[in-house]
């Protein structure tokens, strides 16, 4: 005899563990799989020809038919066999869970169909389709699964578990916990996913292998700052959160999530500071490479994410200029790469260059300082009696304090920020003087050039004040503090010894060799790309996603490899939330000292008059302070850049002062830039 859906409902309910209670006919109630449940609250109801299932705590019915690995063609005594039968995918082998994913108002936006043979396929409702399911998600809105009871779990500051996989999310709303994780599996976490979690206690259940720490680390690093707190935890038994809870351990049973023996455990951030996941967590232990760099950093007292960005402009000043990004964007794209390393006067820029050259030893390199924006075709050229001479192909420049290129870039005419700009890019360098015997054209792509500048955070106004052409959003901004030093220093490790990759073929028609780009990174740059052709407000600022592409290439070749997979692209991408972590703190230090400025202004109102007859007094500063004003006469903002430059060089050096004199009278108003940097106005001249 055939088996109904009745009887198959109520089998798979007793194999599952649960209470059936059989009444009269073809009902029962059941303690139900898809929460903790103690008294009974799933009605199983059975009809002519399928079974009603209902839970009367609120699970839906796609969550108590996942809990029990089937789908809903297993509601129907015989399962439709139309073309448009509900047991059909894309695999061919039907469907054996089914996890859909909803908005914030309980819509349906897609599915995730898991097949027997642990395929996974994804649908979106499409109306014009013949059997309502179109098996393409195209630009379907991505969301984090459970979305509505995430939401209200981060609302009131509750405990919301971040897995890998529908399955574990059930596993752990058995468990009586709140779960969710992010759709198509590992790797595929997304920045917006981050603010659905604003506000609550985030605990990441890492899977045991190599690819659940990476995503582990990713979405912690997501998360810092965002969620109230971050732990990252791993199973006690088994690879994840499903065996862990099978085995009978409970929502308090996972243990931490334990970097490897050479690389020193987390220490817990103070309270009321963000967790640092990333930096003290998956990051360090995803490589060998990064796991030996993190404990010669130790070891030797200097910052590993410092460090480590000094070694990664090694590498990248090591590599042939020949080699570059594909032109996903216009043309090839440099590999040439900027760091900026944060910290007070002494807090170990030097620390960290002298470790990074023992730590991975790349070979020679010229380094040199920095100087006018003209002077920087010079490094690779010169011109003698026979013509030009290319006497260097690559150089790091190294500038202790971010004083020296704010001050060489605020001169009057200044071309360096400008030149800066188009290394970065790997532009063509040198200019087009008049006299010809002037010139020295450094062509693109032909020289590699790499940045390691040292910035104090109360001293980068000048620095932030060139947000508007892009020179901040192009570096690597990475601190050069350590929080969690431990007490001991531990033992210094081997150094290691960089080998270049085996470089492939050159692109046909060029001498380039190009790297390989994997498809995750390609679609990400596409898509902020086209948005922004399209003139679409993006979440990233300008050349973030090139940034990271850079980082990833970076750490590709430090691995020896001469492709960027979705494993450097991810790492890159945690390498990106830091630094924009950094740059935020650097940001914020601005502003606090601003606000400082405003509360003295505001205390001294009464003696305003005073102050500024005295402080007048002197004057080249009174100078200043009148030609300031005749430049915010036109009652618009102009940049702090901006009006640096536009003072007579004389008097320039007495800016800073002046503007602080003039924002304490009252005569100038200041205001915080997007991205970094101040600009100023004339009070009570706004349009």
């Amino acid at each position: 005899m055939t088996e109904t859906a009745y009887e198959r409902i109520t089998a798979a309910l007793r194999g599952h563990g649960c209470k059936v209670v059989e009444r009269s006919g073809q009902q029962a109630s059941a303690t139900c799989p898809a929460h903790e449940d103690r008294n009974p609250s799933l009605s199983v109801t059975g009809g002519p020809d399928r079974v009603l299932v209902k839970c009367q705590a609120g699970c839906d019915t796609d969550a108590v038919l996942s809990a029990l690995d089937m789908s809903a063609a297993d509601l129907f005594d015989t399962p439709k066999t139309s073309s448009g039968r509900d047991d059909w995918t894309p695999c061919g082998h039907g469907i054996a869970a089914e996890y859909r994913y909803v908005d914030e108002h309980g819509e349906l936006l897609f599915a995730v169909v898991r097949c027997p043979r642990k395929d996974f396929v994804q649908w979106r409702p499409d109306p014009t389709a013949k059997s309502g399911r179109r098996w393409k998600l195209g630009d379907t809105r991505r969301v984090l699964y459970r979305l509505p009871r995430v939401l209200e779990a981060a609302a009131a500051g509750a405990t919301v578990y971040v897995v890998e996989g529908e399955k574990d999310v059930h596993a752990i709303e058995a468990a009586g916990g709140i779960a969710t994780t992010a759709p198509m599996g590992a790797k595929k976490w997304r920045p917006e996913y981050a603010d659905t979690l604003k506000g609550a206690a985030v605990v990441v259940v890492a899977d045991r292998d190599e690819s659940g720490r990476v995503h582990a680390a990713q979405v912690a690093a997501s998360l810092a700052g965002v969620a109230a707190s971050v732990t990252v935890v791993e199973a006690a038994t088994g690879k994840d959160a499903a065996d862990h809870l099978a085995a009978g351990h409970g929502l308090t049973d996972f243990k931490s999530h334990e970097p490897p023996a050479s690389e020193p455990a987390a220490v817990p951030a103070p309270a009321g500071q963000r967790q640092d996941l990333a930096a003290d967590g998956g990051f360090w232990s995803a490589r060998a490479s990064l796991a030996r760099i993190h404990q010669y950093a130790r070891a030797r007292r200097a910052a590993p994410w410092a460090t480590l960005g000094v070694v990664l402009a090694r590498v990248v000043a090591a590599t042939p200029p020949f080699v570059v990004l594909p032109a996903l964007v216009g043309g090839h794209g440099s590999l040439n790469l900027y760091v900026a390393i944060i910290g007070p006067s002494g807090a170990g820029k030097g620390a960290a260059e002298r470790t990074a050259a023992d730590a991975v030893t790349v070979g020679g390199i010229t380094t040199a300082s920095v100087g006018s924006g003209e002077g920087i075709a010079h490094l690779y050229a010169r011109r003698t009696r026979q013509g030009i001479e290319r006497h260097t192909d690559a150089v790091l420049l190294s500038v202790p304090e971010i004083d020296t290129l704010s001050a060489l870039g605020s001169r009057q005419g200044s071309t360096l920020l400008p030149e800066l700009r188009r290394a970065w890019s790997g532009e063509a360098l040198g200019f087009s003087y008049a006299d010809p015997d002037k010139r020295l054209p450094i062509g693109g792509h032909s020289y590699r050039l790499t940045l390691v500048v040292g910035v104090q955070p109360a001293r980068a106004g000048g620095l932030l004040d060139d947000a508007d052409g892009g020179t901040p959003q192009r570096m690597l901004w990475l601190p050069a503090t350590d929080p969690a030093a431990p007490d001991v220093a531990p033992d210094e490790p081997a150094g290691l010894l960089w080998e270049r990759p085996p470089w492939p073929h050159a692109e046909f028609g060029t001498s380039r060799v190009v790297l390989s780009v994997c498809q995750m990174a390609r679609a990400a740059v596409d898509a902020a790309r086209l948005a922004r052709l399209r003139g679409q407000p993006g979440d990233l600022d300008g050349h973030a996603l090139l940034a990271q592409l850079k980082t990833a290439a970076a750490l590709a070749l430090l691995d020896g490899r001469p492709e960027v997979t979705e494993e450097d692209w991810q790492l890159a991408g945690i390498v990106a939330v830091v630094s924009q972590r950094t740059r935020d703190q650097v940001t914020a230090t601005l502003q606090h000292t601003e606000r400082e400025r405003n509360r003295r202004r505001g205390e001294a109102e009464g003696d305003r008059a005073v102050i500024a007859a005295e402080r007048i007094a002197e004057a080249d500063v009174k100078r200043c302070c009148a030609n300031i004003l005749r430049k915010l006469d036109d009652g618009e903002w102009w940049p702090g850049s901006k009006l640096r430059r536009a003072i007579a060089a004389r008097i320039r050096p007495h800016v800073d002062e002046a503007v602080q004199l003039l924002l304490d009278t009252g005569q100038v108003e200041a205001e915080s830039i997007d991205g970094g940097g101040v600009r100023y106005r004339r009070t009570g001249t706004g349009r």
